[in-house]
């Protein structure tokens, strides 16, 4: 009977070592396939460095074999991000999906605000197509603006480090209301106007919430103005979005239009270009800094995230139930002895 149960608990011994090793290696090749990537803004003008700006970094989409894809809780918006390697496709994707992020409330993957030096430092971001998008800040009479940035995190295999350098616009505050325009158009993907086309219901927010709904049409010229005044921030987005079109959103400081275009089949794309950041729509009298970015790689170890203490005790307890599964062997083989003298 001791004997038959010496047998049973060396089953359960090396069914539990074999567990615990093949755990540890399973950690370990996790461990060592997420690689993440680190985004550093820095935030700066000639005149002053920008400190106390917010910053909301969102994951909007992916690289595929034919380009970038939209997904989480992008997926369902029909902005075309067939253009990203060119500077105005940039432009205006990444302010088409800021104005969806902001007025739809979508959470951020990360979020923070620049230090005393003007410097703001996201890591573990995971592979990806980013959106990131700066508030306003106001010292003294002056509003600094800064503009939105495509950003792609690649990693392929070492830690990467990304530098960016976010065009600020600077402008005297105005306490008068001023003129503002909302333009819409319906084009093709040559950039042709359509005639005929149907109306484009907008909304108009002033600081992010709903300030008036119109209509765009032949009627207006597809045109629709008002006054307000230059401390809110003003932004549109068009309602009732027909299907199998792109929307793209633009503006300046007065002026904001929507486009639409409709979807027709292209052949697959496949670009390699890093996306950076783009240029903002700006007036004569704006001081701007130039945008751009830098990719750096590093032999640093990956912060994945988890807890690495689970390794080594998986293993060691992995190691110590095959020493007992080896002395109770030891052990039955000496009554086996005995018995048979």
């Amino acid at each position: 009977m001791r004997l038959k149960f010496h047998r049973y608990f060396k089953a359960v011994l090396c069914t539990l070592s074999t567990v615990m090793l093949l755990l540890t290696g399973v950690m370990f090749t996790a461990f060592a396939e997420t690689v993440t990537g680190t985004l550093t803004l820095y935030c700066r003008t000639e005149e002053i460095t920008l400190s106390g700006m917010n910053w909301n970094v969102y994951r909007v989409g992916s690289r595929t074999e034919s380009g970038f894809v939209l997904d989480g809780d992008f997926s369902d918006y029909q902005v075309d991000l067939s253009d990203l390697s060119t500077d105005s496709g940039r432009k205006t994707a990444a302010k088409t999906l800021e104005n969806y992020a902001i007025l739809d409330g979508i959470f951020p993957t990360a979020f923070g605000k620049t230090d005393e030096n003007g410097i703001k430092k996201f890591e573990g971001l995971i592979p990806g197509l980013y959106l990131i998008s700066g508030n306003e800040l106001e010292i003294g009479n002056t509003t600094y603006t800064p503009s939105t940035l495509l950003i792609e995190i690649s990693v392929t295999g070492a830690p990467v480090d990304i530098d960016a350098y976010p065009k600020i616009i600077s402008s005297v505050e105005n306490p008068e209301e001023i003129d503002y325009t909302a333009k819409g158009f319906w084009r093709t993907e040559d950039g042709e106007d359509i005639v005929d086309a149907s109306p484009i219901k907008i909304e108009i927010y002033r600081n992010n919430e709903l300030f008036d709904t119109v209509i765009l049409d032949e009627s207006n010229n597809w045109t629709h103005n008002w006054k307000g005044s230059p401390d809110d921030e003003w932004r549109i987005k068009e309602v009732d979005v027909p299907d199998n079109i792109t929307v793209i959103y633009d503006s300046n400081e007065r002026q904001f239009v929507v486009v639409n275009t409709p979807k027709t089949e292209k052949p697959p794309v496949t670009t390699t270009t890093t996306i950076t950041t783009s240029e903002e729509i700006t007036t004569t009298a704006a001081k701007t800094t130039s945008t751009t970015t830098k990719k750096k790689n590093d032999n640093k170890i990956p912060q994945t995230g988890q807890l690495w203490w689970p390794v080594p005790l998986l293993g060691l307890m992995g190691i110590i139930f095959i020493a007992i599964g080896l002395r109770i062997r030891s052990m039955e083989k000496n009554e086996n002895n005995n018995e048979n003298n």
